[in-house]
């Protein structure tokens, strides 16, 4: 018996922590920074050279070989 108390207890205590927590306002847009910058950051392409590119072809076509076709 004791220990039904004790777990209504418990989980009343819980509810009720989960209520008051939850009653808080919510603001959907977070706070707007003052100078933060609103562009994307464009990182620089680097090409690939002939010899590159070549390994590159080789790796995954042996990648293709062991695992199968990429889609």
């Amino acid at each position: 018996m004791k220990r039904k108390i004790k777990l209504v207890i418990v989980g009343l205590t819980i509810m009720m922590s989960a209520g008051f927590t939850s009653c808080q306002s919510y603001d959907e847009m977070p706070p707007r920074i003052e100078g933060a910058a609103t562009t994307r950051i464009v990182f620089p392409v680097q090409t690939m050279s002939s010899q590159e590119r070549t390994e590159y072809r080789e790796i995954r076509a042996e990648y293709e070989r062991e695992v199968g076709s990429i889609e």
